[in-house]
């Protein structure tokens, strides 16, 4: 099974950062795209992407990580976290039943 994986950061340490990226460590890309996401109660929090499906046991935990300053040459870039857990197949949401896309949904 296939999902768009989603990493949602509630907690709000997450926001003194300008700039974040979800690294892929195997590729060497950054295959996710930040997006502002609206949670009742918390307000608006940093919700990464993936560009692509990924097959739930296609990756591991220890593929991606949190990077600080992404675009900037790899001696400015800051490791934040350096293991972001997988995707788990308790946590899939389907967004609508017109969307194709089913999601997994990953809290930090």
């Amino acid at each position: 099974m296939s999902t768009k994986w989603r990493y949602i950061f509630t907690d709000p340490s997450f926001k003194k950062f300008a700039s974040l990226g979800i690294k892929d460590i195997k590729k060497d890309s950054y295959p996710f795209i930040e997006k502002d996401l609206l949670l009742n109660g918390l307000g608006t929090v940093r919700l990464f992407e993936s560009k692509e499906s990924i097959k739930l046991k296609d990756s591991y935990s220890g593929d991606f990580q949190l990077i600080e300053n992404p675009d900037s040459e790899p001696k400015k870039r800051n490791i934040i976290l350096k293991t972001l857990p997988s995707a788990s197949p308790d946590l899939i949401y389907h967004e609508d039943s017109s969307s194709k896309d089913i999601y997994s949904h990953i809290f930090i």
